[in-house]
């Protein structure tokens, strides 16, 4: 009985699904289909009455048809209703095997290479082979349960699978790195990784993890205590989103980020440590995890670049024009100088190469000006900080004509941004961005292009648009 009723709840389940991928209208909804299932299924056993249970190859013919609506399923049990009770000796005459046959050729049909193409590609071919077999020479339930389990066992294969690789990077310098979900179920390819390191190494170990638990922290624990105690060093890295400590802070949980450490998003010190940040570590991490996801991209760069935008911004290390604008390699050309400045009259030699190249060989069709809060130029040019340099001194006075513009917070820009609640520092970078705008704009070579300003509030990490007369969101602008 138990059995009648899982083999019919499973056939009615799939029948369901399957069929809900054959047409566009509503959606099944499951739990009324079992409950109606189940309340049919008692009343006709109550009257002696068989089994009732959805069946994949009516249904499929049904919807084959042209059934749109549930009245359908209906009207086909009132129809073999209608010619059953009439015609039960005529249907008994038709031979089982021709019957058979007809089931045999419209469950074929539910087979679909387009199906078997998908399931190849994904790594799932197994899992359909094994369901398909099991069904036809066992039974639907067996059939599903054995595709269900091996299906299971797969998914806990592939979640729980660890990339582990030990390798020398110089003389007695060492590198492990840990990748994926470190369990328990690692533990013999993690200790055969530990084991090839030779004693006195200095080693790093790069634990990029998304889980780990007691036992994979034990191990790796104990190896790091044996390694010290025979004169090496171990220096452990938690680059993942989930750190080798949380591992006896509490129950094992696997960790999420919208963000890779290692992309470049997010500051050395958040995933290094304060001591341990350096340009060389941020490279290696590169190199190791980066390059390999760029590589493709940067090949159809190899030999040339096509710039969307020439990008000049201030040299503040906060401002990370890639991270701003969404865009990647290839996409900015990207000029860099303090005080994201455009002296007027062509004055600076490198500014001028870098307006004439983007503009005449690199063919840009825009040109953005990028200025940010807390500027250091603007913070001198209002003279709240002494510039104390004569290079950097001479440099500033390019901007004298914005300080001129500002005019102690009376050009509109400046009022604008003061209604929006930016001080004057802020104000005055709002007021030399619309003066680089305006220079530009009145270039021999920029004319040709859209210029656009922009100013990054690092506060907020939000980007709003400048123009010569006021503040704008980029929705607004939009």
């Amino acid at each position: 009985m138990l059995t009648v009723a899982l083999i019919a709840s499973v056939e009615s389940l799939l029948s369901a699904v399957s069929v809900d991928r054959m047409h566009t209208g509503p959606r099944t909804n499951f739990d009324r289909e079992m409950i109606g299932q189940g309340a049919a299924n008692i009343a006709s056993g109550a009257i002696g009455g068989l089994p009732v249970t959805g069946v994949i190859v009516r249904s499929s013919t049904n919807v084959a048809a042209g059934a749109r609506t549930r009245a359908a399923a209906i009207l086909h049990g009132v129809w073999i209703l209608i010619f059953a009770v009439p015609f039960a000796g005529l249907a008994q005459m038709i031979p089982t095997a021709a019957l058979a046959g007809l089931l045999i050729v419209i469950g074929c049909q539910l087979v679909k290479r387009a199906h078997i193409e998908t399931a190849k590609r994904t790594g799932d071919l197994a899992v359909y082979a094994v369901t398909v077999l099991g069904v036809v020479f066992l039974n639907l339930l067996e059939g599903v349960l054995i595709g269900l389990a091996l299906a299971i066992a797969l998914t806990v294969w592939r979640v729980v699978r660890t990339n582990i690789v030990s390798e020398p990077t110089g003389e007695n310098t060492w590198r492990v790195a840990i990748e994926g979900s470190c369990t328990f179920l690692s533990l013999p390819t993690l200790t055969s990784a530990l084991a090839r390191v030779p004693s006195g190494a200095s080693v790093t170990v790069e634990l990029s993890v998304d889980f780990i638990d007691h036992a994979a922290h034990e191990t790796i624990e104990e190896w790091q205590r044996q390694h010290v105690a025979t004169g090496g060093t171990v220096d452990i890295h938690d680059l993942g989103v989930v750190e080798m400590s949380s591992a006896v802070a509490g129950p094992p949980m696997r960790g999420f980020t919208p963000f890779d450490k290692r992309s470049g998003v997010v500051p050395w010190s958040s995933w290094q440590g304060e001591e341990s940040a350096s340009v060389l570590h941020g490279l290696a991490a590169y190199h190791r995890r980066t390059a390999p996801v760029l590589r493709p991209h940067m090949q159809e760069l190899a030999h040339a670049q096509r710039p969307e935008t020439l990008f000049l911004t201030c040299a503040d290390s906060r401002v990370v024009p890639n991270v701003i604008t969404s865009s990647g390699p290839g996409d900015l050309f990207t000029v860099r100088n303090v005080g994201n400045m455009v002296p007027a009259g062509q004055a600076d030699a490198s500014i001028e190469a870098a307006i004439a190249f983007a503009v005449d060989k690199l063919n840009v069709s825009s040109i953005v000006v990028c200025g940010h809060s807390s500027c250091g130029a603007m913070t001198a040019m209002l003279g709240k900080t002494d510039a104390g340099d004569k290079h950097l001194e001479s440099w500033l006075a390019h901007g004298n004509p914005s300080l001129a513009a500002f005019d102690n917070g009376r050009h509109p820009v400046a009022q604008s941004a003061a209604e929006a609640g930016f001080g004057m520092v802020d104000q005055l970078s709002m007021v030399n961005i619309a003066v680089q705008v305006q220079t530009l704009q009145a270039h021999p070579l920029a004319r040709r292009v859209n210029v656009i300003g922009l100013f990054y509030d690092i506060a907020s990490a939000g980007v709003l648009r400048v123009t010569p007369t006021h503040v704008e969101t980029l929705a607004d602008a939009a």
